[in-house]
């Protein structure tokens, strides 16, 4: 679940809401309740967020000094062009939306700065236990402050947020290839997985920046043993090549699903040579990777060195274990692969990923983005149209097939999957070839017999972040094909929504 979707003042219970990136508190962006007080560390992780918000008094705002805004604008002002955001010229004009009294706010950002400048002056001492670890002088545990100046006379951004029910952390069992694994752990030939259907990574809470990473990771993984196991006489090709006409491939891999996950594995069969039969249930690619708004982990990058900014895979793996997951090689997986794949963006898709932020329950700046749009729409449709571009200049290689719904997977007697069923305006049709299946969680799945209200029927009556597609369709495939499961309960609520 996450903790800050946001609240359109015009229509407060719509189903289906937008995010407020966490990058907004990473900036610096303060948690307020309907009293104008602190009530949690804003860069805790996303279930300690959204915890503490049921626990406590909204309507809950997300507000942003002029500093904060500043260094985030794009987003601010696409939030409030969108209606969900609005800006105040002075604190006591917030106040006065509010309805409290402004010497009450007032008093919320003195104890804020002074807690701010105690911790960068003595940032060892503190008397109190640090998130995600350390000591601090804040007594709700939060560790590192930015753009923390929060004064009266200073102009605001401010939204007001709700959590939302928002990824799956569990699916179907995979290996460090992304094989998918049936009840007895052996891998399942000819079946992959990649992105939010996969199970095991996150534990019970993904932090923020993880699913662009582990989409792409896992995709590449995936697409490229697909390649590797089923087409291995040829060899890697650079992709800008490819969507220019100036080499060939052969080989088929189907792709299921047309989001991150699916255009990352779909891509980097064709940079190894095979061919690849996208399909997508929707009527336009993109899926919940295109509205991802805070960014792309990835530690040791170029833009970490160029920027001056210390981390390592020892300190990324240890973040992400917090979460408890229960495949640490998993994780150990994405992190090694993290570096490598944000550079592989940008060398492959021309991104601009050169901006950095520090997300909840991150102990460095490693999340990317570039300086304007939201990253996960840059990154997602910059690999779209890399595949478009392949599929113009070889139509025999690479197929895009949108409003394709694939019912079941193909086996044969010996359980491997060997291909798809799949309707398009009413027809039915089969493909053959090793499947990679990319897409998408259940966070939209709020039918009386979905996997949601099996797994997690407490949380049905939360609004989503989630698209219409995201019904869980791959992971039942998997699992009438044999596969195993993992961590299906553990759904995250994201806490400020829109």
């Amino acid at each position: 679940v996450h903790p800050t979707g946001l609240v359109n003042p015009k229509d407060p219970d719509c189903k289906v809401k937008f995010l407020a990136a966490e990058a907004l508190r990473g900036v610096g962006g303060l948690l307020l309740d309907a009293d104008g007080k602190r009530f949690s560390n804003e860069l805790g992780r996303r279930d300690y967020v959204s915890n503490r918000m049921f626990a406590n008094k909204g309507p809950f705002r997300l507000v942003l000094n002029s500093a904060a805004a500043n260094d985030i604008h794009w987003h601010v002002e696409h939030y409030e062009g969108r209606g969900v955001m609005r800006h105040f010229k002075s604190g006591s004009d917030l106040a006065k939306e509010m309805g409290i009294a402004p010497s009450t706010l007032e008093e919320t950002f003195k104890s804020y700065i002074e807690v701010a400048n105690k911790q960068t002056a003595d940032p060892n001492n503190g008397p109190y236990d640090a998130y995600p670890s350390g000591k601090t002088w804040d007594s709700w545990g939060k560790k590192f402050f930015k753009n923390y100046e929060y004064k009266m006379d200073d102009e605001f951004d401010v939204a007001i947020v709700t959590p939302l029910v928002h990824y799956c952390m569990g699916g179907l069992k995979i290996d460090t290839t992304g094989h998918v694994l049936d009840k007895e752990g052996k891998p399942i030939r000819g079946l992959y997985a990649a992105g939010e259907l996969m199970g095991g990574v996150h534990g019970n809470n993904r932090l923020g920046g993880n699913s662009l990473l582990d989409c792409v990771v896992f995709g590449r993984l995936t697409g490229k043993d697909a390649a590797k196991t089923f087409f291995p006489a040829h060899e890697q090709v650079p992709l800008k090549d490819l969507a220019e006409g100036r080499t060939e491939a052969s080989k088929r891999a189907i792709v299921v699903g047309g989001g991150l996950a699916g255009f990352s594995a779909a891509n980097t069969v064709l940079e190894h040579g095979g061919e690849v039969l996208l399909l997508d249930k929707s009527a336009f690619c993109g899926g919940n990777s295109s509205k991802a708004t805070s960014g792309i982990n990835g530690c040791c990058t170029r833009t970490q060195q160029n920027l001056g900014v210390k981390d390592s895979v020892e300190l990324f793996e240890s973040d992400c274990m917090k979460g408890g997951s229960k495949s640490p090689e998993l994780i150990k997986t994405m992190v090694e692969n993290s570096g490598n794949s944000v550079d592989w963006l940008v060398d492959n898709f021309d991104l601009d990923l050169s901006l950095l932020a520090r997300l909840g329950g991150h102990s460095a700046e490693r999340t990317h983005r570039g300086k304007e749009r939201f990253p996960g729409m840059t990154i997602t449709y910059a690999e779209i149209q890399m595949a478009e571009a392949i599929s113009k200049a070889h139509p025999d290689k690479c197929q895009i097939i949108n409003k394709a719904r694939v019912t079941d997977l193909i086996s044969n007697d010996d359980g491997e999957v060997i291909g798809v069923h799949y309707e398009k305006a009413g027809k039915g049709y089969s493909v053959f070839g090793p499947v990679i299946l990319a897409s998408g969680g259940f966070g939209a799945d709020f039918s009386k017999d979905g996997l949601l209200a099996k797994y997690r029927p407490d949380l049905l009556k939360l609004s989503t972040t989630n698209g219409e597609h995201c019904t869980g369709d791959g992971i039942k495939m998997g699992m009438a094909a044999g596969a195993d499961t993992v961590d299906l309960e553990w759904v995250q609520v994201h806490p400020t929504g829109l």
